[in-house]
């Protein structure tokens, strides 16, 4: 009947069960809880705040940030870093 509400919810319920695994912080949803995770293992394979700032689409935090760029070769040699996670 063109109504996806029910779907929509559990697939959100399912994949938020699955965050929780991942995402420890109890202070944040889990589904919003994959961007905390993602720096944090960014972060630890070594990936420059920058780089990781601009993967993700957020703002600078100074002026001295908005200078230069993140180009496409650092985006991809930061996401090759990542671990992958088996489903």
């Amino acid at each position: 009947k063109g109504k996806i509400t029910g779907p929509l919810q559990a697939l959100k319920n399912r994949t938020a069960e699955f965050a929780r695994k991942h995402v420890s912080d109890r202070g944040v949803s889990p589904n919003h809880g994959w961007r905390h995770r993602f720096r944090t293992v960014a972060t630890e394979v070594g990936v420059a705040s920058n780089v990781i700032d601009g993967l993700c689409g957020w703002s600078a935090r100074s002026v001295g940030e908005r200078y230069g760029s993140v180009s496409l070769k650092a985006r991809a040699d930061a996401i090759a870093r990542l671990p992958r996670i088996t489903l």
